[in-house]
């Protein structure tokens, strides 16, 4: 009998405990999406605050949750199960990004627990509330308050984070912290058609629309990221954009292996980070994408803290980095590089958006040929209006070379020499933000220079070596990615950049005619640091010499350098102490300053007088002023037929060759005039510096200059 009751109760224990865990059950399965989109905070719909309706999605995830979801109907609009797509657009059983294993990851207050992605065949998360009850739900707060500067803990190591062994950067391990009460900036998650942006279109306000407050803060935005941020917000961060690919564009590839994307950001825009990441990861197949590497570069913005940390939890394949102190693009690149796995790696700005079809093109020569480096058409994104497309045209302009500053421009010389039929144009250079590149290949050429500072000169460096040591570098007709592009970089601070990046690229890969860009610098050095091992790489590798890249891949650089011109340097005034001198907006005349950049003049042997990229002439045969314009170094399109700037140099005078007027110094305005010429006036002489006078001049300072070629 006694036996028989301990059976009894512990027949009713389990069956109690049996009903708990139903209990349980029913209740995580039965979810509260809360669906913050700004976008559709207008649609208030009345009657039944709850409503059962059957989930968007099929798979995975639908058996997890039970086949329904939870609507609050009071801030959101109701998916119709007779649609195939409901109406924040996401496609019955279509993965679309982060989307389809979250939900929940909207603007408001997260009340969240680690969780697994469902994909893993690992249950899903459970997500909480304060007693510990399992509710999912994310909670609006319903005013969003401004985000404040945070105390910069960051160099301490919290829970959930890893420290790396190099010891330089942290990583945010996934479901190692709850993030309660995390208050995301505003954002939109999904758009419909003809939302603001979608399709790529441009948004632009009339000024009645926006009241004086919200164009105060449009100002504003825009002068911390140098783009409109405002704008932005109202932009829904998986915006879609037109697939205007051609047929020639649209071939089906083999196997083709997964990459590791890498994005280093150092303060970015909270919508344009997440525009990138979702761009990525919407448009890349899944079987294509191994991960995305984010590495924080120190940067002090609240919401790229823990607001940023809560958001990536839930996103398969991304993994967060952050930096202990201020790494700098270049070695920040570096240090994600290390902690990347993929066999091929692709480089990507902080605010991007990838087009479709972006990455098969882009992966496909890199896989045929490890020692292939891509880059992608990359389409123009306005940082006014986010208005963007796609160039359809096979005609492309590749990468070129500005010699005075060793700094990227495009080649538009070559533009009428390529055929149109080729989806792949050899280029000698390429701009620094987006490319891909074979683990291999990179790590054999050494990387980028650790010794370089914060960023420029590093694509350069890349694109010298990778043609003089054996590889080759391809642009992608058919891989379009857009760009934000910013007249000034916002995030540099108080850092002083020089020419060290640069010089420490010459003095390794340019041989004797890293002369012609010192020139440009009036020898004027800064101190560029030991460059030893560099030069043992360039040598370990068996590379070729700048010749041959000038040769075979670059000819058009050695026009540029001007090797065989005659005059470089200052340009004096015979009857004053003064020197033709580049002024902000004019041209004007200054005491002479030795090495002072402003007043380097190349007298070419084409018989044009530049100073940079920029380029001295007359405007027109009628109001005869001398200006100058910036011109790059091969753009020579941009005039027409009233801009004359060929000039003849005879008897120390300076004639127009079109308008047969003389350079004039003017000394009571400080200017210089066209003026009939004259063969007694002083004020039309001038003295152009030769480059054997320069030569004199170094070999004086201890400097030989080797100009044989």
């Amino acid at each position: 009998m006694l036996i028989k009751r301990k059976k009894l109760k512990l027949l009713i224990v389990c069956g109690i405990f049996l009903l708990f865990y139903v209990y349980i059950f029913i209740s995580s399965s039965r979810i509260d999406i809360f669906l913050l989109s700004r976008s559709h905070q207008g649609n208030s719909l009345n009657g039944l605050n709850k409503t059962k309706v059957k989930s968007p999605f099929e798979g995975p995830v639908e058996d997890l949750l039970g086949g329904e979801f939870r609507i609050d109907r009071e801030h959101n609009d109701v998916i119709n199960e007779d649609k195939k797509t409901n109406d924040h657009g996401w496609k019955k059983g279509f993965r679309v990004g982060a989307g389809f294993q979250n939900p929940l990851l909207h603007m408001g207050e997260v009340i969240a627990e680690k969780a697994d992605d469902p994909m893993d065949g690992i249950e899903d998360e459970i997500i909480e509330d304060n007693l510990g009850h399992p509710k999912a739900r994310a909670v609006k707060d319903p005013e969003v308050k401004p985000l404040q500067p945070i105390v910069d803990k960051r160099s301490k190591k919290k829970k959930g984070h890893r420290k790396s062994e190099e010891d330089c950067c942290i990583q945010v391990k996934k479901k190692q912290k709850l993030y309660l009460h995390v208050t995301y900036p505003p954002f939109i998650q999904f758009g419909k058609p003809g939302d603001p942006g979608e399709d790529g279109q441009s948004v632009r306000w009339r000024p009645d629309e926006l009241t004086r407050n919200e164009s105060l803060q449009k100002e504003k935005d825009f002068n911390v990221h140098y783009f409109d941020e405002w704008t932005s917000r109202k932009i829904a961060v998986h915006r879609s954009l037109l697939d205007q690919r051609g047929p020639e564009c649209r071939a089906s590839y083999a196997y083709l292996p997964p990459v590791s994307v890498i994005i280093v950001f150092h303060n970015e825009a909270w919508t344009t980070l997440l525009r990138s990441i979702h761009s990525v990861l919407d448009r890349t197949p899944i079987y294509l994408l191994q991960e995305i590497v984010l590495l924080d570069d120190f940067s002090d913005m609240a919401h790229l803290q823990e607001p940023l940390e809560a958001y990536i939890q839930h996103l398969d394949k991304v993994k967060l980095f952050r930096a202990t102190k201020r790494l700098g693009l270049i070695r920040a690149r570096n240090t994600a590089f290390d902690h990347s796995k993929g066999k091929i790696v692709v480089f990507l700005d902080s605010h991007i958006e990838c087009f479709p079809g972006w990455l098969e093109p882009l992966i496909a020569p890199i896989h045929k040929d490890s020692t292939v480096v891509t880059f992608p058409s990359i389409e123009l994104i306005n940082g006014r209006t986010f208005g963007t497309g796609m160039n359809t045209k096979l005609e492309r302009t590749v990468g070129g070379l500005m010699v005075h500053s060793l700094s990227f421009n495009w080649l538009y010389e070559r533009k009428h020499n390529i055929s149109q039929t080729l989806l792949y144009y050899p280029s000698p250079t390429m701009p620094g933000g987006l490319y891909a590149v074979s683990r291999e290949w990179f790590s054999k050429l050494g990387k980028y220079d650790p010794e370089m500072d914060f960023w420029g000169g590093e694509n350069i460096e890349m694109s010298f070596k990778t043609w003089m040591c054996g590889g080759s570098l391809l642009l992608s007709v058919c891989s379009h990615v857009g760009h934000i592009f910013r007249s000034i970089n916002p995030n540099i601070g108080g850092i002083r950049l020089t020419y060290k990046n640069s010089i420490r690229v010459a003095e390794v890969w340019m041989d004797q005619y890293k002369h012609f860009f010192y020139e440009k610098l009036g020898y004027n050095i800064p101190d560029y640091g030991d460059v030893t091992s560099r030069i043992l790489l360039r040598k370990s590798l068996n590379c070729s010499d700048f010749g041959w890249y000038l040769q075979h891949v670059f000819p058009e650089l050695k026009k540029s350098m001007d090797v065989f011109g005659h005059y470089y340097g200052e340009i004096r005034s015979v009857s004053e102490n003064v020197c033709l001198t580049r002024q902000s907006n004019t041209i004007g005349i200054d005491s002479c300053r030795l090495g002072a950049v402003t007043q380097q003049w190349q007298y070419g042997s084409d018989k044009r007088i530049t100073s940079g990229e920029f380029i001295l002439g007359v405007r027109s045969e009628i109001k005869q002023e001398v200006e100058y314009w910036h011109i790059g170094i091969f753009h020579d399109r941009v005039f027409d037929k009233t801009v004359f700037v060929y000039w003849i140099y005879e008897n120390q005078r300076l004639v127009n060759k079109k308008t047969g007027l003389c350079l004039q110094v003017n000394t009571r305005s400080r200017s210089v005039e066209l003026k009939k010429c004259s063969n007694s006036s002083e004020d039309q002489q001038w003295k152009l510096t030769t480059r054997k006078q320069n030569q004199d001049v170094m070999k004086s300072r201890g400097v030989e200059i080797d100009w044989s070629i």
